[in-house]
């Protein structure tokens, strides 16, 4: 029966990382004889249904979920892995209706200019870029009070602002794909949140959130959780419900490494750090990541490195290590 159990598990494992190889490979895009780019299979084989492009990247935005790509129209599109397009609109002024993507940065737009956003709630992808002014906090209140007019929307990415709450009107957004939230005032994350089912990236880096709370666990789809440079001092440990996370960012917090992973854990890549002081000593937990490929501990360096890379190779021989002082950084 045991047999029978490991063998299932192990077929199970081998068809996932076969699956996801495809997959990447699959929509890689590949630079044709008339200098169009088309993206192709693991066989080199045409996917018409992803179109010819002047110019493609690969499907590493926003969760892997999305493709930049040129027209030899000269407009900008979102591609999804399934082939659909949002043009993409650079900027308000250049927002008109047939554009489902919009990309602008709030530097010198006063609250009445923010109004025209809301006469498209077609939008899917909306991007507020803090532009090039850094110091400037943007008002992104006046987005946020009215978030639930695009009930479409599947990525959100606000880089700097002076949000001090998430409205409950987020999950109303049961679409969303990313959310990002960085580099805010945010204190809490609200119960809304939950409702996000679609989810499969949540950044909230740099802001002043203390606790992950126990509905973090209802996000079953989620892939990527980014809360570094947070006030951290507990994890719920229905983290531990998130089956598909591959990628977990805690670094530059008070919360200590507990007893919230375990052997089933999903998790891919870590990166780990204290707030005010780095680790002393390698948290046991971490041996338990079986599926861990990447580790960075680099900016630790008051870790005892005694036995530590020993036990690493030993308990995680397939897990590229980036210890202090290591050219292995990532």
């Amino acid at each position: 029966m045991m047999k029978k159990q490991w063998v299932k598990s192990f077929t199970s494992t081998v068809c996932l990382i076969f699956c996801v190889f495809t997959l990447c490979f699959a929509q890689k895009p590949q630079k044709q004889p008339d200098g169009s780019y088309r993206f192709v299979d693991e066989s080199g084989k045409v996917l018409k249904k992803l179109g010819r492009w002047k110019l493609a990247s690969g499907f590493w935005h926003y969760a892997d979920n999305y493709a930049k790509v040129k027209g030899f129209d000269g407009a900008k599109y979102y591609l999804t892995r399934s082939g659909k397009t949002y043009k993409l609109a650079w900027g308000l002024q250049r927002l008109t209706l047939d554009k489902e993507a919009l990309c602008f940065s709030p530097v010198f737009l006063t609250k009445k200019e923010y109004i025209k956003i809301f006469s498209h709630p077609q939008l899917k992808i909306i991007i507020i870029d803090r532009g090039s002014c850094q110091l400037n906090r943007h008002d992104v209140q006046t987005l946020m009070a009215r978030i639930n007019t695009f009930k479409k929307l599947e990525v959100l990415d606000i880089d700097m602002g002076n949000l001090k709450e998430i409205p409950k009107e987020i999950g109303e957004l049961t679409e969303l794909k990313y959310l990002g939230l960085q580099n805010q005032l945010l204190e809490r994350i609200p119960l809304e949140i939950s409702n996000l089912k679609s989810l499969q990236a949540l950044d909230l880096s740099d802001n002043q959130i203390k606790y992950l709370p126990v509905f973090i666990g209802q996000l079953t789809r989620l892939k990527r959780l980014n809360l570094s440079r947070n006030s951290l001092v507990r994890i719920s440990s229905r983290i531990g419900q998130l089956k598909q996370l591959q990628i977990l960012n805690l670094n530059c917090n008070r919360v200590s490494f507990a007893s919230y992973v375990d052997e089933r854990s999903q998790i891919r890549y870590l990166k780990l750090k204290d707030e005010n002081s780095s680790l002393k000593e390698l948290p046991k937990e971490i041996l338990k990541l079986s599926k861990l490929k990447e580790l960075n501990l680099s900016e630790n360096k008051g870790l005892k490195l005694t036995n530590v890379q020993h036990q690493l190779q030993l308990k995680l021989p397939n897990c590229s290590i980036g210890l202090p002082h290591s050219k292995n950084r990532y």
